[in-house]
């Protein structure tokens, strides 16, 4: 594309994720585009390692230190001139990297772009699992970084990941992309699919969450953006 480095690193932080995280990087390898994929495998006791071997990703292997500073260590490593972060359980829509960074390659000032997510509650749980999930109606910005591109030299303005927080890591990101000051635009159209299941996050450390939730609120009354 008209000579520019067009690299995308797409970063998947993974915890015992071999159920999905095959169609993660699967989603992400069948959109065409030039991509780098950078699994940090978080501890898992799974063999969500072989899976991510078999794609040919970039794996690191670090101890149980939680999702933030997975995020951390595959920035680390990064050779892309653009960031992304994927949940393990989530799935890219094809042609929704073609359409974020045709966001950047016609605005050069431009440093984020958010597009948004829409839930599926994922097909392999049985009825009664299924009855207990509430996905939303509607897509939605704001709450994965998996729908977000961020330019690679505006990482160092917003800044990693806060791994004081356990939960609420990704919602703490996306609101400092948009309060840094960086040249950020939402588009309408959805670019990624949040999978519903029993072991989400917000599900299994739902307390560990409130908390982070209620720590961000403090440091943005103080008037701070909470990135530690």
């Amino acid at each position: 594309m008209n000579g520019r480095n067009t690299l995308i690193s797409i970063i998947i932080p993974v915890w015992n994720g071999a159920a999905y995280v095959g169609e993660a990087i699967a989603s992400v390898l069948q959109q065409g585009m030039n991509t780098e994929v950078i699994v940090i495998d978080d501890g898992s006791t799974d063999n969500s390692r072989d899976i991510a071997s078999r794609f040919g990703c970039r794996l690191t292997a670090i101890p149980r230190s939680g999702i933030a500073k997975a995020c951390n260590a595959g920035i680390a490593q990064a050779q892309g001139a653009y960031l992304m972060f994927l949940d393990q359980d989530d799935v890219l829509r094809e042609g929704s990297l073609r359409a974020l960074l045709g966001a950047f390659l016609q605005d050069d000032a431009l440093q984020a772009v958010a597009a948004k997510a829409l839930d599926f509650i994922s097909p392999d749980l049985d009825p009664e699992a299924r009855q207990k999930l509430l996905p939303r109606t509607a897509p939605y910005h704001g709450l994965l970084t998996g729908a977000v591109l961020l330019r690679r030299d505006a990482s160092a303005i917003v800044g990693g990941f806060n791994e004081a927080y356990r939960a609420g890591q990704a919602v703490d990101y996306l609101l400092r992309i948009e309060q840094s000051g960086i040249k950020y635009t939402k588009l309408d159209l959805v670019s990624v699919m949040r999978r519903l299941h029993a072991n989400n996050t917000g599900r299994t450390m739902k307390n560990a969450q409130y908390s982070d939730y209620g720590a961000m609120l403090r440091a943005r009354l103080a008037g701070g953006l909470g990135n530690g």
